[in-house]
């Protein structure tokens, strides 16, 4: 939007200005008029001075004026192709078609009545393109979000003429084509697919894309042998299925269900949500069988009948001690972040400044192993 004042002079009238405005190449133009209402220039113009009378009493007037016209959108430019092929198949034709351009396509190969074709194109649209190549091969060309699927107006009759064919020994059954999909899956779980397939049938690349997504894709016994040419870049997996389910005229049927991996997921899930330990319950379930195992007969038989029991940091192992002293760590930040006054708060060095600590083990009330340390600079015994 541009915005451009104009300072009306005396000799310039309303109208002048408004022509002025309605003339500009602009399509939206917001113009502020101010109006310089001087006494000795009212009676210049009498054709102005009706208008200027109201105005009087002010120094500036602003009027507002917003011209809108729909803005025009500058038309995208297709991209031109040239193709030149001399005695080719159809299949042929669409793999260079493909070579040259960015198309997600979908087409259905038969194996009789398939001519031989002379392609000379010249700097044509690629849409303009794929219809003749279409009418060349008479396919019909069908968009799918995407997806171009070009399928036989005849092919139900098409397909009958390619089974008797192979049947009847008339032609050899083709053997399979190349198939090739690549899945690039996002952390939540979004699928894309890359897939490239020439002279497969159906059978065949429903079958690869279920392996390399996890799909679950069942095709009628019938349509498996429908043989396709087919490429995806970047693809969802819905896409190329509905695609498939256009080109052989079939019903979709979904069934949404969740896979192994999945459950486990939501298991997962489900027990750290309704698990309520704190993290120094938690780490106490892995360090309290060692700590037992310092105990003396003593110490052990005091333990299991409920009594409170203490052990020295200077009684820990080498082995066993940065264990000890990461739990020891972590459970003062723990009960640091979690109590609000400041003044009840056991300071942040305090095991930095201790020559020895206490591990109170758990008994029937506590599920954690608690600290005692002495504090020198404070004289008094932190218990947390």
């Amino acid at each position: 939007m541009e915005c451009i004042r104009y300072f009306a002079k005396p000799y310039k009238t309303s109208s002048e200005v408004l022509k002025l405005v309605l003339s500009s190449q602009h399509s939206r133009l917001t113009c502020i008029f101010s109006y310089e209402c001087y006494n000795q220039n009212i009676n210049r113009d009498g054709r102005l001075n009706t208008m200027l009378k109201q105005l009087r009493s002010l120094f500036i007037a602003f009027v507002t004026l917003t011209v809108s016209f729909a803005q025009a959108q500058a038309p995208s430019v297709e991209p031109h192709i040239s193709l030149n092929l001399q005695n080719a198949t159809f299949p042929q034709i669409c793999k260079a078609l493909l070579a040259k351009t960015d198309l997600n396509l979908l087409a259905e190969l038969h194996l009789v009545h398939e001519p031989f074709a002379n392609l000379d194109i010249q700097n044509k649209p690629v849409s303009s393109a794929l219809c003749e190549i279409a009418e060349m091969f008479q396919r019909e060309v069908i968009p799918v979000n995407h997806t171009t699927v070009l399928r036989s107006p005849r092919w139900a009759y098409r397909r009958l003429l390619d089974r008797q064919s192979v049947a009847q020994g008339y032609i050899p059954r083709p053997s399979e084509g190349k198939v090739e999909v690549k899945v690039q899956r996002s952390p939540a779980g979004v699928v894309r697919v890359d897939v490239e397939a020439n002279g497969v049938s159906v059978g065949r690349l429903v079958q690869s894309l279920a392996k390399q997504t996890g799909w679950v894709v069942r095709v009628e016994r019938e349509l498996q042998d429908v043989r396709v040419l087919a490429r995806w870049k970047g693809a969802s997996v819905s896409e190329v299925l509905e695609a498939l389910t256009v080109l052989l005229n079939s019903a979709q049927e979904v069934a949404i269900g969740r896979s192994e991996e999945a459950k486990r997921q939501e298991e997962e899930q489900m027990a750290e949500v309704l698990d309520s330990r704190t993290p120094s319950e938690k780490a106490t379930e892995k360090l309290l069988p060692e700590l037992l195992k310092l105990l003396t007969p003593e110490e052990l038989a005091r333990y299991q009948q409920g009594e409170t029991v203490e052990i020295s940091s200077k009684r820990v192992p080498t082995a066993l001690f940065s264990q000890v002293m990461d739990y020891a760590t972590k459970h003062l930040d723990y009960v640091r972040t979690h109590i609000l006054n400041e003044e009840a708060k056991p300071p942040a060095d305090l095991l930095s400044g201790a020559d020895e600590f206490y591990m109170i083990l758990p008994d029937q009330v506590s599920r954690r192993i608690g600290i005692r340390i002495y504090d020198k600079q404070r004289n008094c015994f932190w218990v947390f």
